[in-house]
């Protein structure tokens, strides 16, 4: 959803958030999530499988996230919202 809203509000177009916004996620930089793999692999504390949760533990509602997009590419796009997807 992060590009999705940066290539529409390069170009002043809509942002559309399926449902009314308030949900959330915790959006984590990829580079965090590689290197969070690749110690989950080397690690030799935890043989055999496990599971990891790789988050920053900050909740961002979507329509916070295309706020804040708009406003650093000080675009003219405004934030629309359409039907949830079902199960979101």
């Amino acid at each position: 959803v992060i590009s999705l809203f940066m290539d529409r509000a390069n170009t002043n177009q809509p942002l559309t958030i399926l449902g009314d916004g308030t949900n959330t996620r915790d959006f984590v930089y990829v580079k965090d999530v590689a290197a969070a793999i690749v110690r989950a692999m080397t690690s030799t504390s935890t043989p055999g499988f496990a599971v990891y949760n790789v988050c920053t533990g900050q909740k961002t509602t979507l329509t916070e996230l295309a706020n804040l997009v708009v406003k650093l590419f000080q675009a003219k796009s405004e934030i629309e919202y359409a039907e949830p997807r079902v199960g979101d």
